[in-house]
């Protein structure tokens, strides 16, 4: 079973926000809050799902953000 580290406030690589760093094994990823499902949201459902973005993070990307 693979372990996964996380770290907050992490800025993506591809559009800048600040999200949250997985690190599942080889693969990372960075996942950051998008906005509510417009759906769920127009069809005036009890629950409100959100809506959240990832976007792939290079190792050099991490190494090189944890440094500073």
């Amino acid at each position: 079973m693979t372990r996964i580290q996380c770290a907050k406030d992490f800025e993506c690589e591809v559009c800048h926000i600040k999200g949250m760093l997985q690190i599942l094994g080889n693969y990372a990823r960075v996942r950051h809050y998008a906005g509510l499902n417009p759906i769920s949201k127009k069809l005036g459902l009890s629950v409100i799902s959100r809506v959240f973005s990832m976007h792939k993070a290079l190792r050099k990307w991490i190494d090189q953000m944890t440094l500073t």
